[in-house]
């Protein structure tokens, strides 16, 4: 790329001293095959697979930790399996077997799942996703599954099945049907278990809950103009009929905006060559009459192009700060006039208005104008790119531009008014290329449509993750208080309160879920750095994010306790102690 890159530029800086005129300050950049495919949802696939992965793992921990609870109960019945000879790797391996069925039957299921939700995700997907309609669960998908299924039944299955082949033997059969072999095993790998969980799962959330401040602050951001009730249609003049005869455009144009203008439930009509968050632009040199005036390195200074009718402004609802508008006597035969926006008033005249101003845009053919105005900044290239100097100039002294967009203000629903506005602009000239027939919000929209699809999987990704925590969390304290049912019984004989109970099995699940939750947080501080370019006006590390997600699980957390712990306080000594 680096070679390619020099060699063309190379060409440019020739091609500069042959024709400086037009090509003066011209150089080349370079996209690979990949990126010009993949687009910028490269970055958010790869986060997306590992939020995923982060998913899987803490299914594989839940599964592990429930795994260990079942053989808990099933310790008399290894024990006796070894006593009849079983050796250790013998019950490792038949454990492993119910581990590795297991996963085969949720892999299944999974794939079941996956052939309906692959079609949902082409459905809510944005086009901006190259290839996201070609998504299939096909080969390569069956065997990454299946080696999925294999990894997390070995897993999830190896921990609980060395946990429950070590034991002493004669200890264990001197035991009851309730003893406690193994228990203290358990229950810290359990602990562990249930800590990872909760640590993973906060990770998710901090990153959901990242997008989802940085989403809510796109949205809030001001775009410059008003997009309610604006309908937005492309045309592209025939270049043999109209190319070469600047005044035939004009003559179209204007036609075309005085008949669609005469549509009942319009307001106005206005025409722009490049539509903002349309992702198109032209960026052209220019000069001024007083350059010491001018902030810049020299007079080759650069603003970005568009060209107007009268009323666009108007039509957008596009402030006007300083000066006047357009107007329809800004003709051919008038001073040339140009508008600024307010960056390029901050940019190049920072001390000083730029109204009155002359300006002369360097093309093939320089264009001298002098500056009439000051309109508000407008965010053409989207909701997260900064407003950069814009100079516009009226179409009625300025036709080259083949194709222009039409915008038009409606009363009411855009699309109703759609077919007339297309049938007056076929009346003027039925051979004319019409595209692009939509309301303004849903360019809009479709612009943040794949911030918003990212929102989405990674928040449902999270939700999974809090939820299978919150399950783990339950499990856990399930066993807590079965395995600890007697000594229960015995504190509540001696005295120990409900309250003091309370505190025992609250207090037990509120350090694991507090431990795993700062363990998350930290890990949440250098892993959300990869996510700064997905984020808009929001810090990686976001306090209020990080402090809300810590808030939010151990809330989560203290549901999850509230069936086990009222079991708990319900106890009878007398028959907790009988039983045991």
């Amino acid at each position: 790329m680096g070679q390619a890159l020099s060699q063309l530029n190379v060409i440019a800086q020739n091609l500069e001293r042959q024709y400086p005129e037009t090509n003066e300050g011209w150089r080349t950049s370079l996209t690979s095959v990949r990126d010009l495919v993949l687009g910028t949802p490269y970055k958010a696939l790869w986060i997306l697979l590992a939020a995923v992965s982060c998913v899987l793992l803490i299914a594989c921990a839940n599964v592990a930790s429930l795994q260990l609870a079942r053989s808990a109960g099933r310790s008399r019945e290894i024990v006796l399996r070894a006593a009849l000879g079983a050796g250790r790797i013998r019950i490792i391996r038949q454990l492993l077997t119910e581990s590795l069925l297991l996963a085969f039957f949720g892999g299944v299921c999974g794939l079941l799942l996956a052939w309906g939700g692959v079609v949902g995700l082409r459905a809510i997907g944005p086009a901006s996703i190259s290839r996201l309609g070609q998504a299939t669960v096909n080969g390569w998908v069956l065997a990454y599954t299946g080696v999925v299924i294999f990894l997390v039944g070995i897993t999830s299955g190896l921990i609980p099945a060395l946990q429950s082949s070590r034991f002493d033997l004669n200890g264990a059969l001197r035991e009851g049907p309730n003893g406690s072999t193994g228990s203290f095993g358990r229950s810290r790998t359990q602990s562990v278990l249930l800590v990872s969980e909760i640590a993973v799962a906060t990770l998710l959330l901090v990153g959901a809950g990242l997008l989802l401040k940085s989403f809510w602050r796109l949205q809030r951001v001001d775009p410059g103009f008003k997009a309610e009730h604006v309908l937005t249609t492309g045309i592209s003049l025939n270049r043999e009929k109209y190319m070469k005869d600047d005044e035939r455009r004009m003559i179209f144009f204007s036609q075309v905006i005085e008949r669609v203008r005469s549509i009942p439930g319009v307001e106005s009509v206005g025409m722009i060559s490049h539509l903002p968050f349309g992702g198109r632009g032209v960026n052209m040199g220019f000069k001024v009459s007083v350059q010491a005036e001018v902030t810049g390195d020299d007079d080759r200074l650069r603003a970005e192009f568009r060209v107007v009718s009268p009323d666009y402004f108007r039509t957008m609802n596009i402030p006007v700060r300083n000066g006047r508008r357009f107007t329809e006597q800004d003709t051919a035969s008038a001073q040339r006039v140009a508008i600024v926006n307010e960056a390029f008033v901050r940019q190049f005249f920072p001390k000083r208005t730029a109204v009155g101003e002359r300006l002369q845009v360097l093309r093939s053919t320089p264009l001298d104008c002098e500056v009439i105005g000051v309109i508000g900044d407008v965010r053409h290239r989207g909701y997260d790119a900064e407003a950069r100097p814009e100079m516009y100039v009226s179409y009625l002294q300025e036709t080259v531009w083949p194709v222009m967009n039409l915008v038009v203000r409606t009363q009411g629903e855009p699309l109703a008014v759609a077919a007339s506005v297309r049938h007056e602009i076929e009346s003027v000239d039925p051979t004319q290329a019409i595209f692009n027939v939509r309301p303004l919000e849903t360019i809009l929209l479709d612009s943040i449509a794949e911030r918003r699809f990212n929102l989405v999987l990674l928040l449902s990704f999270a939700l999974v993750a809090v939820l299978t925590a919150a399950a783990g969390i339950y499990g856990i304290m399930s066993y807590f208080v079965s395995q600890r049912t007697s000594e229960i019984g015995i504190r509540m004989a001696l005295g120990a309160s409900r309250q003091d109970v309370l505190r025992l099995i609250l207090g037990h699940g509120m350090t694991l879920t507090i431990s795993g939750v700062v363990i998350g947080l930290l890990i949440a501080l250098i892993a959300t750095r990869v996510m700064v370019s997905l984020l808009f006006g929001v810090s990686a590390i976001d306090p209020m994010t990080f402090a809300g997600v810590a808030l939010f699980l151990t809330f989560v957390a203290l549901l999850a306790c509230y069936i086990p712990t009222q079991r708990a306080i319900k106890i009878d000594p007398l028959t907790a102690i009988r039983e045991q």
